[in-house]
């Protein structure tokens, strides 16, 4: 099994500049069949708005046929995402 990264957006709008500090936090969206969201916000600490926030959609792959793979419930539980 591996996964294969299908879409990546990234949205920028304050700069860190270097030497500046970030907060930067990221999680877990919901699993669709093969499908899952992983989300990144970073900003500036005690910033009100993110300097830049990205959602990347992964796809879970079966190696031996290549073809998408439902993500299970065990590894659902393991990274404790809805699904």
């Amino acid at each position: 099994m591996y996964k294969r990264q299908l879409k990546h957006p990234i949205e920028y709008r304050d700069p860190i500049l270097p030497g500046e500090s970030a907060d930067i936090r990221t999680w877990l969206g919901t699993a669709r069949g093969p499908r899952f969201d992983r989300h990144v916000d970073i900003r500036k600490p005690g910033a009100k708005r993110f300097s830049a926030q990205a959602t990347t959609q992964w796809c879970r792959i079966d190696r031996a046929s290549g073809r998408p793979l439902r993500i299970g419930r065990d590894v659902l539980d393991l990274f404790g995402v809805p699904g």
